[in-house]
């Protein structure tokens, strides 16, 4: 699920820059549809730059960094749950699928956190001395090796 994620981002990173060129290149007066209708593309051009290039950032920054088991990734994807999640709640003022969105971000957050595979992955992508000093302040007694 992951690696699914991870490469639906990096394919969006790679494609974001193609789709830039074609929708910028479009004339001026081209008609786009936003919220309220729709306006002459000159009318939006900065704000889907910005965007556009916000986004850019975030898929090759993430996709890249769930794919390379990057801990700042996972945290960054963690945080775009719940930042999401906030703003959806302070935009609307109602709240009809609270526990709905509730219980997803707590699966997002179970899955990047708690799932032992998952969690496997990311701590390899802590540097070795880190992990060897872990292993070290670990108690050899909690450690059972069963040997068959």
């Amino acid at each position: 699920m992951l690696g699914l994620i991870a490469f639906i981002l990096r394919a969006q990173a790679a494609l974001l820059p193609f789709l830039y060129l074609v929708i910028m290149l479009q004339p001026g007066d081209a008609p786009i549809s936003v919220a309220d209708g729709t306006v002459p593309l000159s009318n939006v051009r900065i704000e889907m730059t910005l965007s556009m290039l916000a986004w850019f950032g975030y898929a090759a920054f993430v996709g890249t960094g769930l794919w390379r088991g990057w801990p700042r990734a996972r945290d960054t994807a963690a945080a775009t749950f719940v930042i999401v999640l906030g703003a959806k709640l302070f935009v609307m003022g109602t709240y009809p699928s609270l526990v709905l969105d509730l219980l997803f971000v707590g699966l997002v957050a179970w899955y990047l956190y708690a799932k032992p595979n998952v969690v496997a992955f990311f701590d390899l992508g802590t540097p070795i001395e880190a992990r060897i000093a872990a292993r070290a302040n670990a108690d050899p007694k909690e450690e059972k090796v069963q040997r068959t």
